[in-house]
Order: structure tokens, then C-alpha cells, then sequence
């Protein structure tokens, strides 16, 4: 996946927002809305006064709001980036997978990929980056275009 990422401070902002500012000086707003609502232990962070006692944890590998209430540094990152649109989200991908009948083995090969690498991406286990994305998207349109 990504190499961990340490967490120099946030600020929550509007509603499931928080404002990330990483170690090496970059920031980055995150929405956490849909994460809060797709995670049953995260519940309790739809609570507008909750979500404000947002601090970061310790040696700044985590978000944590008390009660066990956590996001690691590194789910802050990849939301950060598929939220900007430079990675695609690994539900993208999948939907783009099933949306075409295609197996992780006709992905690779169609995509130039290996089937590891593929798989990686499918399960999440490695940031889909933004080529893939756009070479998914011309795949589709190019398979469009030849029915």
C-alpha cells in the first residue's frame, strides 16, 4: 500500500471534514461522511460535537477522538487522494471490472498488467494510480465505440 504517513496536526472543519496537515508539510481536506456512515464503529463521529474532539494520535500515526474512535494516518491518505482524483478509488475499479465481465487475468491483459498487480489493485492493497484510471475509462469507451 502506501509507506506510513505521520500526521504534524488537523483541524476539523464542516461537518465530517477534517484538514490534514501531514509531516512533510503538504495538507489536505478529507471527508470522512461516507467513511462514517460505511463503518458501524465510526457511528458515533456523525455527532457534530464528537467529531470536534478530533486530535491527532500518538507519534502521529492516527486521527483518534476518544472511546476507541480512530482513523489511521494512512486511510486519511488514500481518502485524500481518491477525494482529489489522484488515485482511483479501489470500489471504482472493481465497479469497473464487473461493469465490463472482466477477470483479474482479462484486466491484466487488457490494461498491460500483471495479474499480481491487477489483484493488488482490486483488493486495495496498492493506490490505483491516475493513468490506470483514465486507461480504464478509454478501455470502455474504445470497447463503446466497436459494438
Amino acid at each position: 500500500m502506501t509507506s506510513k504517513r505521520h500526521i504534524a496536526a488537523i483541524s476539523p472543519g464542516h461537518g465530517s471534514t477534517l484538514t490534514v496537515e501531514w509531516s512533510n508539510g503538504k495538507c489536505h481536506t478529507v471527508d470522512l461522511t461516507d467513511h462514517i456512515h460505511r463503518f458501524a464503529a465510526l457511528k458515533p463521529l456523525a455527532n457534530a460535537k464528537v467529531f470536534g474532539r478530533a486530535q491527532v494520535g500518538e507519534w502521529g500515526l492516527d486521527v483518534t477522538w476518544g472511546d476507541n474512535l480512530e482513523v489511521a494516518a494512512t486511510t486519511l491518505y488514500r481518502l485524500a487522494l481518491e477525494q482529489t482524483g489522484d488515485v482511483m478509488p479501489t470500489a471504482a475499479f472493481k465497479q469497473w471490472l464487473a461493469a465490463n465481465k472482466l477477470s483479474l487475468t482479462d484486466a491484466a491483459t487488457e490494461l498491460g498488467f500483471t495479474r499480481r498487480t491487477i489483484t493488488a489493485y482490486s483488493s486495495g492493497a496498492a493506490l490505483i494510480p491516475k493513468h490506470v484510471a483514465l486507461a480504464c475509462k478509454g478501455w470502455s469507451l474504445t470497447r463503446m465505440g466497436a459494438a
